[in-house]
């Protein structure tokens, strides 16, 4: 017979209701808003089921914990009390329901705790993700019995297993030894307080990060330069403006402000965001993360966390981060020595004929007007946030061949908060895409996507996925709407990218749903997608000037063009210390330095730089955490991402047949396969950089 979701949920709820039910006072905080189905896969029916994801006060978190427990429990029970000679769908599917769970709950936590105005909710959040976190690694992650029994499941059928089957066991049983459940019982009991004691410093690691409240005071005359809106929409403090540290102000403060001692003192406090408080927990994480390497038996934590990514090893990773080195290295240099003989008024090389960093924006918008004609805060006049979303949504139905609409965001975290629906054609609901674009005090201060739901698929039957975009887009002010600088709308594109990968990579199983892909692809999908903002057509298409509704002309356009080369070596040298730096950092030596570990990548790879040694960007290196040695995925994605697009190009960027294929060969399998393999089915043969070295003029 064949086997249907159907019948392994009926096999799921006779094991679960094997076990105790709860008292009638359990029952009180047993409750969920989220329809569930057997297996707990959270159900999207409505737009009350989207609006009730995200909990919205310190008690609807509580309760839903509780929830999860209760359930994450009963999961575990019949898990336990399961045969080994089950059949490989029951199994899977019920590991499938305890990340129905967990996961779901602790990804909406995550957002709260990055986006809520409220400081008891975001702690709460904190708190509870926390404690959902050491409960999985306690009750399933930890637990021999499961591990041994996927072991047995695996082997019984593994001739019988879909190369999506195999892939997720392979996954399961890799993450289960990572969990020490092949050592002795001490050091496994050290491996699970470990992965504890590391997700609580990651945590806190991020936290400060977002709630760094330093900020920079100036009067008018410190800001010449700077527009007169954005002055005005600025607080005061004694008479002085207060300069935060978010993306937009850091964005207009550095690129034009005139008077090079206010970018001096911003930039040092801006390179200096969480210092000194995450220098002793980054320290902490770092020796941390060796001991855990050490006793699982990897040479380094880097070995243990490219251990099932496609990149293999961290061996690799330094192979491909050096092979770019010269040629990146190489444009710099020519970059830097057209820069350096037409410097503008006010800027001056250090004694060792160095730039110093804080003039780095302001010389690049001055070389942009000068020798371009573009000014960004005039492009940024055709690009208004609304009527560009608008734009972008039509490439993406276009050529994805589905129907974006802006449907009530519902009583959300912020009043600023909307919502997107994507469906097919048919009108079948694919996924919920919630917008949270401008910045505010205790915000996420960057720009990404959240999780919530995962899209999933039983047949033809589609459970829509919920995802919330997070970026920081300078507000409406001064009678103008919000414009978007061309940087800010590439970041848009990147990140709606994120959300449609989810959209469409609805799986069968929850774990391998949307972006569940491995830490060194997921990026490849949005990297792609910038390449679109570098096309003539499509830069006509989504631009409209604010007051006359006139698209950029075809002179911007090809000057924009022409731009995109310039600084591409500089760019690709700092990419690489990033990346470099996040290898050595975890390298297995644990008594890192991590000031002269960020000063020696910084002045081997961007020499032209006065290096400041007052600076401590590794404070404020979020990507140390969630991605560790992992930075190298943005260069790796972008190399065959732009491979990825190539191909595209060539059958028609709004081409639904070429978005089809690549729906069909990539973004539409999630994680089921992993990424190499996903390339290639879709190239038809190994990825190569050609297409990316064309793009950066190496």
């Amino acid at each position: 017979m064949k086997y249907t979701r159907g019948l392994c949920v009926l096999s799921l709820v006779t094991l679960v209701s094997l076990t105790p039910h709860c008292t009638a006072e359990e029952s009180v905080v047993m409750s969920h808003p989220l329809p569930r189905d057997n297996n707990y896969t959270v159900t999207i029916g409505s737009l009350t089921d989207v609006y009730n994801v995200y909990p919205q006060t310190v008690e609807a978190i509580t309760n839903r914990a509780a929830y999860v427990k209760h359930h994450t429990k009963l999961v575990i029970n019949a898990l336990e009390a399961m045969d080994p000679t089950c059949t490989k769908e029951l199994f899977l599917e019920t590991v499938d329901a305890l990340c129905s769970l967990v996961r779901v709950e602790t990804n909406v936590l995550e957002l709260i705790q990055n986006v809520h105005p409220d400081e008891a909710v975001r702690k709460a959040a904190k708190d509870t993700t926390l404690m959902l976190q050491a409960y999985s690694i306690d009750m399933y992650a930890s637990n021999k019995k499961i591990y041994e029994l996927a072991q047995a499941v695996y082997a019984t059928h593994t001739s019988s297993c879909t190369p999506e089957e195999h892939h997720l066991f392979k996954s399961i049983i890799r993450e289960f030894k990572k969990s020490g459940l092949e050592l002795n019982d001490q050091d496994k009991d050290r491996v699970t307080v470990l992965k504890k004691e590391l997700n609580d410093l990651e945590s806190t690691f991020l936290k400060n990060i977002s709630t760094d409240s330093r900020t920079v005071l100036a009067t008018k005359r410190e800001l010449l330069g700077v527009s007169e809106g954005f002055i005005t929409s600025l607080a005061q403090q004694d008479g002085k403006y207060v300069l935060r540290m978010d993306y937009p102000t850091a964005d207009m403060v550095m690129g034009y402000c005139s008077v090079q001692e206010t970018r001096k003192r911003y930039q040092e406090q801006f390179a200096n965001r969480a210092y000194p408080a995450n220098m002793p927990i980054l320290d902490t994480v770092i020796a941390k993360r060796v001991e855990l390497a050490t006793l699982l038996g990897y040479e380094s934590y880097a070995h243990l966390i490219i251990d099932g990514e496609t990149m293999e090893t961290p061996e690799k990773a330094w192979m491909f981060e050096k092979g770019l080195v010269d040629r990146a290295l190489q444009k710099a240099e020519k970059e830097i020595a057209v820069i350096v003989k037409d410097l503008p008024a006010g800027v001056t090389l250090s004694p060792s004929d160095k730039l110093y960093p804080w003039d780095g924006a302001y010389i690049t918008n001055y070389f942009k007007k000068k020798y371009y004609n573009i000014d960004e805060q005039e492009f940024a006049e055709y690009f208004p946030m609304e009527k560009t979303i608008a734009g972008l949504m039509d490439i993406y139905q276009q050529f994805f061949g589905v129907v974006i609409t802006k449907v009530a965001a519902g009583s959300m975290w912020h009043e600023d908060v909307q919502l997107l629906q994507v469906a097919d054609q048919q009108g079948q609901v694919l996924g919920y895409v919630f917008l949270d674009m401008y910045p505010r005090p205790n915000k996420y201060n960057h720009a990404a996507h959240f999780h919530a739901v995962y899209g999933t698929k039983n047949g033809k039957k589609r459970n829509p996925c919920v995802k919330t975009l997070v970026c920081n887009f300078t507000k409406p002010m001064d009678g103008k709407p919000s414009l978007l600088k061309y940087g800010e709308v590439t970041t848009f594109f990147h990140e709606f990218g994120h959300a449609l990968h989810s959209v469409f990579g609805a799986t069968e199983y929850v774990m391998q749903s949307g972006t569940k892909t491995e830490r060194d692809f997921v990026e490849l999908p949005s990297q792609m997608l910038e390449n679109w903002m570098e096309e003539a057509d499509i830069l006509k298409m989504i631009s409209s000037h604010y007051k006359t509704g006139e698209p950029l002309s075809d002179e911007l356009i090809q000057k924009r063009l022409e731009l995109l080369e310039a600084g591409t070596g500089l760019f690709v040298a700092r990419q690489l210390v990033l990346g470099m730096v996040s290898l050595d950092m975890f390298d297995g030596k644990p008594d890192k330095d991590t000031s002269a570990c960020m000063k020696k990548y910084a002045t081997w790879l961007t020499p032209h730089y006065e290096y400041q040694d007052s600076a401590h960007g590794q404070c404020s290196f979020g990507h140390l955490m969630e991605y560790g040695p992992r930075y190298y995925g943005y260069l790796w994605t972008s190399v065959r991402g732009t491979d990825v697009f190539e191909h595209i190009k060539k059958e028609g960027l709004l081409n639904p047949a070429a978005g089809k294929r690549y729906v069909d060969c990539i973004i539409g399998r999630g994680g089921s396969i992993d990424g190499n393999t996903m390339v290639k089915d879709y190239l038809g043969r190994e990825a190569t950089y050609d297409a990316f070295y064309k793009k950066m003029g190496f």
